[in-house]
């Protein structure tokens, strides 16, 4: 067992996150995360924006109204499932699907668990 000090403590290689045993983040846990962003942008909604418009006035408007929707494009086109390209936000594939501000944790068309990794 290798084990190197890091900042004062003691680790074993293998858990350090350049190891080849590291496992990459879920798309489970990326969508939760977005969330959390989300939810902070929201709630911060009234201070930035004010803040926006009293800096560039109608154009500082424009932007944060653009900032703000742009999240929920995000949400549909950088989260993908890996196998059959839904994101995580949606139920289905189709022209009715219900969009979700949490992410999925079974995706809606092909079936598949979004909270394992894929391991080679």
């Amino acid at each position: 067992m290798l084990a190197m000090t890091v900042m004062g403590w003691e680790a074993d290689i293998a858990e350090l996150p350049f190891s080849r045993h590291y496992l990459p983040m879920t798309l489970y846990r990326k969508g939760q995360l977005f969330l959390g962003w989300v939810l902070c942008v929201m709630f911060t909604f009234p201070i930035w924006m004010s803040l926006l418009q009293r800096a560039f006035g109608n154009a500082g408007m424009i932007a944060g109204m653009a900032f703000w929707l742009g999240h929920g494009i995000i949400m549909m086109v950088a989260f993908r499932c890996p196998n059959c390209g839904l994101s995580p936000f949606l139920s289905n594939k189709g022209f009715i699907a219900i969009s979700t501000p949490w992410p999925r944790k079974i995706c809606g068309h092909c079936g598949r668990d979004h909270q394992e990794n894929d391991v080679c």
